[in-house]
């Protein structure tokens, strides 16, 4: 069967820096009638200049993405406040849905949802509306309050932490980030400070009893 490449198809953009998930992601989109690829990018840079000069009508975008997930989500949306974004990350709903769907983020899946579910997502926020999973819906409902250490942390402050516990070096968190090596070491401090950890380590074994990473 030809793939449909006209109007009627909705046009995905994948934005993560991992091959193999754009890959796996392009994959379920070709083999879907109605999906198009967009094209794909590894960065919150590459996001930027592309979707200046390009029309997507759903963008994929990974949380943990170089130059940040969160701070690309929030530029796309200046830009083009009508692109519905998909949040896709491995950390669950429970830690940062609520607020990248008030930051404007259209859904938020994490990386083990069906493929039928990624299929669903992005039919629904197609259509200008948001896609709520299951988890989430009883998250709230529940009303749960977030009353973790981390949820001080300031927009960016979370952005360097998460990529530490992606296992990204300070040197490399300069690199993604486009910040000074002195602006990075004073973020870390801050989020060490505020999470009462002396080191690294204290901030990984932090993340582990916080449920972020497994």
């Amino acid at each position: 069967m030809t793939k449909k490449t006209d109007s009627s198809c909705i046009r995905v953009f994948v934005a993560d820096d991992h091959a193999i998930i754009r890959e796996g992601i392009a994959k379920i989109i070709h083999e879907t009638p109605d999906l198009v690829l967009a094209g794909q990018a590894d960065s919150g840079h590459t996001v930027m200049e592309r979707v200046k000069n390009e029309e997507w009508d759903v963008l994929i975008l990974d949380l943990s993405l170089p130059g940040g997930g969160e701070a690309t989500l929030q530029k796309c949306k200046q830009h083009r406040p009508d692109m519905p974004v998909i949040i896709f990350s491995m950390h669950p709903e429970d830690q940062y849905a609520i607020q990248l769907l008030r930051e404007g983020a259209a859904a938020y899946l994490t990386k083990g949802r069906p493929i039928s579910e990624i299929v669903s997502a992005i039919r629904e926020v197609s259509k200008g509306k948001k896609y709520i999973t299951n988890e989430l819906a009883m998250q709230l409902l529940e009303h749960k309050p977030t009353t973790q250490a981390h949820d001080v942390l300031t927009p960016r402050e979370k952005q360097i932490f998460f990529l530490i516990l992606d296992g990204k070096q300070p040197s490399e968190i300069v690199k993604d980030l486009h910040l000074s090596p002195s602006t990075v070491s004073t973020h870390i401090q801050h989020i060490k400070k505020k999470l009462n950890a002396n080191s690294i380590v204290e901030l990984v074994k932090y993340a582990y009893r916080s449920g972020l990473i497994d």
